[in-house]
């Protein structure tokens, strides 16, 4: 069986659509399937569809969230629920395309636990692509597994391990990451981005999930922040002596010295923040029950 989760807020607009798309696919795969729409206490008319999809197809599931928690928490919610063998995790914001599935599926069949679809061409706008892209830079400079910065969560996932991250408690914030932790086998195709209309996470919201991400999967490496920033403000004070020293006038290049000081402080009080800002997190209060 194939399971398939999708975490819904006010999608009301494109759900019947994309259930119907969604079930062609799935029949074409020609496997036993169920489809998970998690209402994340959505304020539109979300629920009321998908109740109504539930009755009129009995491989439609719902379950409703009484509070909103956010898109990670309903999908793990989903992933409590999923009976298949294989279980997918997409959009229902319409920016995951259904037909991608069939070669999602395919490709698990060639000892992958973890197939994730790789964006060709990410429609964001300029914001989220600097910060998806400083994410993956900050990852890398904790020494963690090389990561690829055009994947989503869009994917699918062996049972053993949705098995495992649950065992965990690990909030999908990342299932790329995540399988990267536990060593599972991976790999990628490639798939088309369609556009959200709009986007619900805010630069905060982004900081937020990118913070709680290090505390969980890096957190033994988090004292690489520590090291760079005290490195960086070293050396702009042993920039900054030798200035005073020597005094303006017999420096060479004392605009120089003026602007490495300057970058150096900005750089070491930029990862100073990192660390002591993730390091404060209490892990309790990211646990999903």
């Amino acid at each position: 069986m194939i399971s398939v989760v999708l975490p819904v807020y006010n999608n009301a607009s494109q759900l019947r659509e994309l259930i119907t798309e969604l079930k062609n696919v799935l029949l074409e795969i020609a496997k036993p399937y169920e489809i998970i729409l998690v209402d994340d206490a959505s304020t539109d008319h979300s629920l009321e569809i998908s109740k109504q999809l539930h009755k009129e197809f009995n491989s439609v599931k719902v379950i409703a969230l009484p509070q909103n928690g956010g898109q990670h928490k309903a999908i793990y919610k989903g992933l409590q629920k999923a009976k298949g063998e294989w279980i997918v995790i997409m959009d229902a914001d319409g920016q995951d395309d259904p037909h991608t599935l069939k070669a999602l599926y395919e490709s698990s069949q060639n000892g992958y636990d973890a197939v994730l679809v790789e964006r060709k061409n990410r429609k964001s706008n300029l914001m989220d692509k600097i910060t998806n892209l400083l994410f993956y830079f900050l990852w890398q400079s904790l020494g963690q597994k090389r990561a690829n910065p055009k994947a989503s969560n869009f994917g699918i996932y062996a049972k053993s391990l949705i098995e495992a991250i649950l065992a965990a408690k690990f909030p999908p914030y990342s299932m790329q990451l995540i399988t990267l932790k536990l060593n599972a086998p991976m790999t990628f195709v490639k798939g088309e981005h369609k556009a959200s209309p709009h986007s619900s996470y805010s630069f905060k919201k982004r900081w937020q999930l990118a913070r709680n991400a290090y505390f969980l999967y890096a957190y033994k490496s988090l004292k690489r922040f520590l090291f760079i920033g005290v490195v960086f403000i070293l050396l702009a004070n042993s920039i900054l002596v030798r200035y005073l020293l020597k005094g303006h006038t017999n420096l060479k290049y004392p605009f120089l010295d003026a602007v490495l000081i300057s970058v150096f402080i900005l750089k070491g009080a930029f990862f100073l923040f990192l660390f002591f800002s993730v390091y404060n997190i209490k892990k309790d209060n990211l646990k999903i029950d």
